[in-house]
């Protein structure tokens, strides 16, 4: 059961996400329907005979690119779908972190951030709640990091997760442009975009701090010298 102090905004915003959730999967599946074309055509041209060298190259390039772009709509696939479905179940937060990571990773790998995952110390960590939301609250997390370090030189984004005494805890830090303390009251509220694109709009963090509330934990910002670094605790699952 949700909280008693969350707002009839914020059920009609978690209901704007499940209608996103679904439209995402519509198009996803189109989107896939147009791959499945390209990628028949390639074949069909991989096996005429005499094609040069920068030819063959050319369809390896297409056929690589086909085959990440069908995977990363797999990926949203398979969220969008889950998303529809918010029912609580025992979560693992180690794979939860894997799969966030997993739908940004095409993006990520568009820049030059360095990115460092460890969810070995989460092991069999698991926690109480709703799976897409728990998902969602660690993927607004990496997202904004990526927003953080938007054309950064050095860039480098690390994600843990691990367990500490009650808790499952994921932390996300970033060596971009630290938060100055005057946005730090802020930092939570609707619209208040901490990245350095500001046609970005700030909802990500709040949604995130939401979620953890709505599962009885809490949404952190330990500022750094050089960057930030986010904590998201909930409460460890215990068989």
């Amino acid at each position: 059961m949700l909280p008693a102090d969350l707002t009839t905004d914020d059920l009609i915003a978690l209901n704007r996400q499940a209608t996103v959730a679904r439209l995402l999967s519509a198009l996803a599946h189109d989107v896939n329907n147009a791959l499945q074309v390209i990628s028949g055509s390639v074949e069909l041209l991989e096996g005429r005979s005499g094609l040069d060298e920068p030819t063959q190259i050319g369809l390896e390039r297409i056929g690589g690119q086909v085959s990440a772009l069908a995977a990363a709509v797999a990926a949203v696939t398979a969220f969008s779908q889950q998303a529809q479905s918010e029912v609580e179940t025992s979560v693992s937060i180690g794979a939860t972190v894997l799969r966030a990571v997993a739908l940004r990773r095409t993006a990520i790998g568009r820049t030059s951030i360095a990115l460092t995952v460890d969810a070995e110390g989460a092991g069999e960590v698991r926690v109480r709640g709703r799976a897409p939301q728990v998902l969602l609250a660690v993927l607004n997390l990496v997202h904004r990091a990526e927003q953080t370090l938007f054309r950064r030189p050095g860039a480098q984004l690390t994600v843990r997760a691990y367990a500490e005494g009650a808790d499952a805890v994921v932390r996300i830090e970033d060596n971009g442009p630290a938060i100055p303390s005057d946005d730090r009251a802020r930092l939570f509220e609707p619209f208040a975009s901490t990245g350095s694109r500001p046609e970005v709009l700030g909802l990500g963090l709040p949604v995130s701090a939401l979620i953890a509330r709505a599962h009885g934990g809490s949404l952190t910002l330990e500022p750094l010298d050089a960057g930030s670094r986010f904590e998201l605790r909930l409460p460890r699952l215990v068989a």
